[in-house]
């Protein structure tokens, strides 16, 4: 039977100037969830938490990253201001 590649999220890059072991350990990561991160990319509800630690280990994150976030906290500004 031949062995499919899964292409890999361009967050894989990130994930390997991060750390993989050091993500694993930081967030109680198993094996099988750091490969779906790789695979689909960092769960918008992690990407916060994911670029301090980058931020922490002077790693670039990829352009648009938190560009999911920021809509969604502008959203959240517009509704506190009204």
């Amino acid at each position: 039977m031949p062995c499919l590649m899964v292409p890999k999220h361009d967050h894989s890059a990130l994930i390997d100037a991060i750390g993989s072991a050091y993500l694993t350990s930081t967030f109680g990561l198993t094996p099988q969830r750091l490969h779906m991160w790789r695979v689909r990319g960092v769960p918008r509800l992690m990407r916060l938490a994911v670029a301090r630690l980058a931020a922490e280990r002077a790693v670039d994150t990829p352009p648009g990253f938190l560009a999911p976030l920021q809509g969604g906290l502008d959203h959240v500004n517009q509704t506190r201001a009204a």
